[in-house]
């Protein structure tokens, strides 16, 4: 079987659940030869015969949905999910969070390195979005001098974006510049770098 054209799934957002798996085995979905006739019944061999090109391979597939299937409505793992109840192979979920979920649970061996590049390109946009909205709450404080003012969740964990992203472009002090910026002292920054971790 072919390997995926990431030049197309990278831009497809959900996919169908047997999709995601074949994604997750290095194999392209577009060549999976799936038995229409039994999906629309809703029994039977999903895909025909001689899809796979061996059992083993074909038993990791397997297990990989069963996996999924069994973790597709912890929204934990899946925030959105569109459930196919005549065949649970064709629910949509979120590819990048698909991704994540087998990364940070470590659920399946060997996922393909372009597979793992839309879990970060997501990761990245999340981490972008926080950190445009940092200086903005983190600012009102500084109109107060900072150290009267209530340090919400919120507020800290802008706080901490922004330290973390000096510290990523090796900055020397990223403690100081922020105490300078906002206007209060290092020792405050780093009591509430601490008790936010």
């Amino acid at each position: 079987m072919k390997a995926p054209d990431w030049s197309e799934w990278n831009y497809i957002p959900e996919v169908e659940v047997w999709q995601a798996v074949a994604l997750s085995m290095n194999l392209e979905p577009n060549n999976f030869r799936i038995n229409t006739h039994t999906t629309l019944l809703g029994f039977g061999s999903f895909f025909k015969e001689g899809t796979f090109l061996n059992i083993p391979m074909e038993l990791e597939f397997e297990k990989r949905i069963r996996l999924v299937l069994a973790n597709l409505v912890e929204e934990k793992v899946f925030s959105k999910v569109v459930i196919n109840r005549i065949e649970l192979r064709q629910s949509k979920l979120n590819l990048s969070e698909f991704v994540n979920w087998i990364l940070k649970d470590k659920i399946f061996k060997n996922i393909p390195k372009k597979l793992r590049i839309i879990a970060i390109k997501s990761r990245n946009l999340v981490d972008k979005n926080k950190s445009q909205n940092c200086e903005e709450v983190i600012k009102k404080d500084k109109k107060t001098g900072g150290q009267n003012v209530k340090w919400t969740r919120e507020r800290v964990e802008a706080l901490q974006i922004e330290h973390n992203k000096l510290k990523f472009k090796n900055h020397r002090a990223p403690t100081e510049v922020l105490a300078e910026k906002y206007g209060i002292s290092c020792t405050r920054i780093r009591t509430l770098l601490r008790k936010n971790k």
